[in-house]
């Protein structure tokens, strides 16, 4: 058994160490994914929003920013969630309209913070950066 596990009462106790979190710190959402030219989320991205919900419901007194990227700097379409509010999957009434990288990049953050404050979260707690990248 590795040394940072011990077995005790019946259960695995993982020893690890905790860092406090101090203002600008800057923490990387690695697996949320969303549809090509969407600001709707694939399914898999749950598991890294609800690690995000845990952490903003363990103190609130955190803000965040979020940060959207896309490549390029072209013009296309850009769907976005209709009113049944489907963040997982694309539906028939979601929107679809053109817009521009940038716009991709802050209408999928946008999508972020919309499924924070739908599971409770203030939102004066979150605020969005859009950003995207001249290939």
């Amino acid at each position: 058994m590795p040394e940072y596990m011990e077995w005790r009462d019946n259960h695995y106790v993982i020893k690890f160490d905790l860092v406090r979190l101090q203002k600008g710190d800057i923490e990387t959402l690695y697996d949320v994914y969303f549809f090509n030219d969407a600001a709707v989320m694939l399914p898999d991205s749950k598991y890294e929003l609800l690690r995000l919900l845990d952490f903003m419901n363990s103190n609130e007194r955190y803000k965040i920013v979020l940060h959207g990227h896309t490549n390029g700097n072209a013009h296309g379409k850009i769907i976005t969630m209709g009113p049944n509010h489907n963040f997982f999957e694309l539906t028939t009434d979601d929107v679809e309209e053109p817009g521009s990288a940038k716009e991709l990049s802050y209408q999928r953050a946008l999508v972020i913070k919309e499924w924070l404050v739908s599971k409770g979260i203030a939102e004066n707690r979150i605020s969005i950066k859009a950003w995207w990248q001249v290939a």
